[in-house]
């Protein structure tokens, strides 16, 4: 499988991975899925698999279950390795404790470009509107309403990649659609009902094919009951949330690939029956948009840290590229800090940000 960001990266994956492995990056990057290299692009990241027969030559510097020399690094305990070639990186893992969005940031930054946590949208004369925020808060609602009612164009619901003069890219991942996003997406709704319907069905002809011939099931069910946990197991799916490709939710002609951040609308939740609308300070945009992202990813902080603590990356030069991104994307825009009641329905939230003049 091969993806290109933007002409920015092409990210090669390796068809031997495993099925779950393949399926966490797919979810990341299927819309930017292509079919041939592009020769052009200087900036790679090649994922494979680790080997079982893995060795890692030239190590000098360990500890406990890592090693580390030059341009390599190795951690045994998660069949993790990676080398530096230029404008990217050789990747080889199980798939343990592997964020490919971590890495892809780390080119990013080597050309002043950073993931930023929010959702964004572009209007129709290219100037794009940032909704930073915590997961939950309605980006993905605020912006499928904008994008379907009031004529502007998706550029992302988590997460964008911004940079210099004001700079953003799409990254498009599948969106993940919860009971609540139904209001926003109501053409959902019997799709959901479709797939967990699909899924159950998959999930018997597995049933059935694992437990034939039955007589061994049978005699279980008989003596411990083990028969009925079995299926009771099987035919779980999880209704929780969809996962959807942007091209299903939204036509070409509503997605967009890039624009120029004017506006940053800071989204946040709070106990209170009223809206308010503040002005965002410089530190606090900067602070909170690092920090975010990094809660974000909280659970790959150990491959993070880890990496950083052999200095095979500069986890100081990462934190101050940001700041310095995200420094000028607040000194030249103007940037808002809107404090939502938690019972507020995004309709309502969009409603008041137009008569307030903070949207258009």
């Amino acid at each position: 499988m091969k993806y290109n960001l933007h002409n920015l990266i092409e990210i090669n994956v390796s068809e031997e991975l495993s099925p779950s492995l393949k399926k966490s990056i797919d979810f990341q990057l299927s819309y930017y899925k292509i079919n041939t290299s592009n020769n052009i692009i200087e900036n790679k990241l090649n994922i494979n698999p680790f080997p079982a027969d893995f060795v890692c030559k030239e190590q000098v510097e360990t500890s406990n279950n890592s090693s580390y020399s030059g341009d390599k690094y190795f951690n045994r305990e998660i069949d993790f390795f990676i080398q530096k070639i230029p404008g990217g990186f050789d990747i080889k893992t199980n798939g343990n404790g592997f964020l490919i969005n971590y890495f892809i940031q780390l080119i990013l930054l080597s050309f002043n470009k950073t993931f930023i946590h929010a959702a964004a949208v572009r209007n129709s004369d290219g100037s794009v509107i940032l909704f930073p925020s915590h997961g939950g808060i309605g980006k993905t609602g605020i912006v499928g309403h904008l994008v379907k009612n009031n004529y502007y164009q998706l550029l992302g619901d988590d997460l964008v990649i911004v940079g210099e003069e004001n700079s953003c890219h799409s990254f498009l991942r599948k969106f993940v659609i919860k009971n609540y996003h139904f209001d926003t997406y109501p053409e959902l709704i019997d799709y959901k009902s479709k797939l967990s319907s699909m899924s159950r069905k998959k999930a018997i002809t597995k049933f059935i094919k694992r437990n034939i011939p039955f007589a061994d099931a049978l005699k279980s069910f008989a003596s411990h009951n083990l028969l009925a946990n079995k299926i009771k197991n099987s035919l779980m799916v999880n209704d929780d949330f969809l996962s959807v490709s942007v091209n299903k939710l939204f036509k070409p002609t509503q997605i967009a690939e890039n624009g120029v951040i004017n506006k940053v609308i800071h989204l946040k939740r709070y106990s209170s029956n009223e809206l308010i609308i503040n002005k965002l300070n410089r530190s606090e945009f900067v602070n909170r948009s690092i920090s975010t992202l990094l809660n974000e990813w909280e659970n790959y902080s150990s491959m993070i840290f880890n990496l950083s603590s052999f200095n095979y990356t500069d986890f100081c030069d990462y934190i101050e590229k940001q700041k310095m991104i995200f420094g000028s994307i607040y000194d030249s825009t103007d940037t808002y800090d809107i404090l939502i009641p938690q019972d507020y329905k995004i309709e309502s939230i969009i409603n008041e940000m137009l008569s307030k003049k903070i949207l258009q």
